[in-house]
């Protein structure tokens, strides 16, 4: 944890609106899955690699579009044989987690710190040409609000209830110093969990250099007890303590 600027107090959105996964019946037979995320996971969200959100539970379970014996398993192949499309080898358990209309995006596992990579296809004609792809760390969507990751700053005792943390603002914001009433931080309570998720409000067309950290103090409706503390803003959900 850096420095900070300095430091806010800010009130505790709970209850976190339960958003319906997208994506058609046909999509989950092809690589989606329908199972429910684990208790260290946040059901809740919607995750996104670009722009399209989809339901985490796609990334669950087994893939394989890569080696799928059909047009899109097929196009998938196709790009990673392609000079700026070599790397893309490095993922595994390939599967759609979006399909809408005649697009189509995969997400495969990869190793480094991003964890995943994305490929868009497009259909053109009587096959799949691919639109985009890259690196992706999914982040997660809340209402077009900018997502932050956060640190705590002291270990919280089972008595707790509030949280001192350093929250760093993911996108390209230029930047700059968060104000209080840019930032909100949402929290969802479970037996096993505690979830947050801070978020700003959007700069868009911001440049890319590094965010300042601002320090917040996370107020709780209930004491942390012996429940873990996640970190929704990026799937899957970082653990922050214990």
């Amino acid at each position: 944890m850096g420095g900070t600027g300095h430091r806010l107090t800010i009130g505790a959105a709970v209850a976190v609106v339960v958003l319906a996964g997208c994506g058609s019946p046909e999509s989950e037979a092809r690589g989606g899955s329908s199972a429910a995320p684990s208790p260290t996971s946040s059901p809740a969200y919607l995750y996104s690699c670009v722009n399209t959100p989809f339901d985490p539970a796609r990334l669950e379970g087994p893939g394989g579009l890569e080696k799928e014996d059909s047009e899109l398993g097929q196009a998938l192949r196709d790009l990673m044989e392609t000079p700026d499309g070599d790397f893309l080898k490095k993922a595994q358990e390939w599967r759609v987690v979006v399909e809408d209309g005649d697009r189509v995006e995969a997400v495969g596992r990869a190793p480094g710190k991003h964890g995943y990579m994305h490929a868009i296809f497009e259909r053109s004609g009587d096959s799949w040409k691919p639109a985009g792809w890259g690196d992706c760390k999914p982040h997660v969507v809340v209402g077009g609000r900018s997502p932050a990751t956060w640190e705590l700053v002291e270990e919280p005792s089972p008595d707790d209830t509030e949280l001192v943390v350093d929250a760093t603002e993911r996108a390209c914001a230029s930047g700059r110093q968060l104000e209080e009433h840019q930032v909100r931080a949402d929290v969802a309570y479970g037996e096993e969990a505690i979830t947050i998720v801070v978020s700003a409000d959007p700069l868009p067309g911001g440049e890319c250099p590094e965010n300042p950290p601002v320090r917040l103090t996370v107020p709780l409706d209930e004491p942390v007890g012996d429940r873990i503390l996640l970190d929704a803003a990026v799937f899957p959900p970082a653990r922050r303590y214990p």
